[in-house]
């Protein structure tokens, strides 16, 4: 197991990035899967995620994702809530995002901790805008973490309908009717007031340190019989460390 420490936001804000590696999942989660829900052992992934929270010096307040827009305030650690974001003010709370293509997004003010899992349908649906108007007049900072490229993201048109003009923008040509859809750029536009944005950079497609459904699915492609493809999900954790992360805004003082 290895852990990416990435503290965007200096050193009041801790985030962390875990990748597939060690761990006692097996098969397609090999190795270190933190989903519950994809159809790995329960014991492989309570183990992995013992281990992870051991690591870490703090258990983890995870979310039950379903691609929705629903934000839970979280004062303390509790049973995963139905959500795709998870906000606190809380110091020491660490806040859990598990993804394998979509964005995971942290968004940090001088009080408050927001983070997201947003792909396509969260973006479209208004996640990101209901995250910020949370904030109210606080000036924010954002992290986007890695998720799949726009070369790596094709679609068909059917989706199109589910997006407004500004975001059909994001989608490059492809095959005839079908396209390349930049999530990336969905959540850029959604950020414009961001103080600061930071990105991780990675594509999940194209990192094999990183678990992928798109590319899962895209290996597994015309192989008749076969049950559909399955893969793990890698984690996102912030917390806010202590109160020095005011510093960002600082000259707004």
């Amino acid at each position: 197991m290895a852990i990416r420490q990435i503290d965007p936001f200096g050193a009041g804000i801790r985030v962390v990035v875990t990748d597939r590696f060690g761990g006692a999942s097996r098969g397609p989660y090999a190795r270190f899967n933190l989903g519950d829900h994809v159809g790995d052992s329960p014991a492989a992934v309570g183990a992995n995620r013992l281990r992870f929270e051991r690591s870490l010096g703090r258990p983890v307040q995870w979310a039950r994702q379903v691609h929705g827009r629903r934000i839970v305030p979280i004062d303390a650690i509790g049973e995963p809530p139905e959500a795709d974001g998870l906000m606190t003010t809380a110091p020491g709370v660490a806040l859990g995002i598990l993804t394998a293509d979509c964005y995971p997004i942290v968004i940090a003010t001088r009080t408050r901790l927001v983070v997201l899992h947003c792909g396509w349908r969260g973006a479209s649906n208004g996640l990101i805008e209901d995250a910020l108007e949370r904030l109210g007049d606080e000036a924010f900072a954002v992290w986007i973490g890695p998720g799949i490229s726009g070369g790596c993201y094709e679609v068909d048109a059917a989706l199109w309908a589910n997006l407004d003009a500004e975001d059909r923008a994001c989608i490059r040509p492809g095959r005839t009717g079908r396209g390349f859809l930049d999530i990336a750029a969905m959540i850029d536009r959604r950020t414009r007031g961001a103080r600061l944005v930071s990105r991780d950079g990675r594509c999940t497609f194209k990192d094999r340190a990183l678990y992928s459904h798109r590319r899962t699915t895209a290996e597994h492609s015309g192989n008749a019989g076969e049950a559909a493809p399955v893969t793990g999900r890698f984690a996102t954790i912030a917390w806010i460390d202590d109160r020095t992360s005011a510093r960002l805004f600082d000259s707004e003082r």
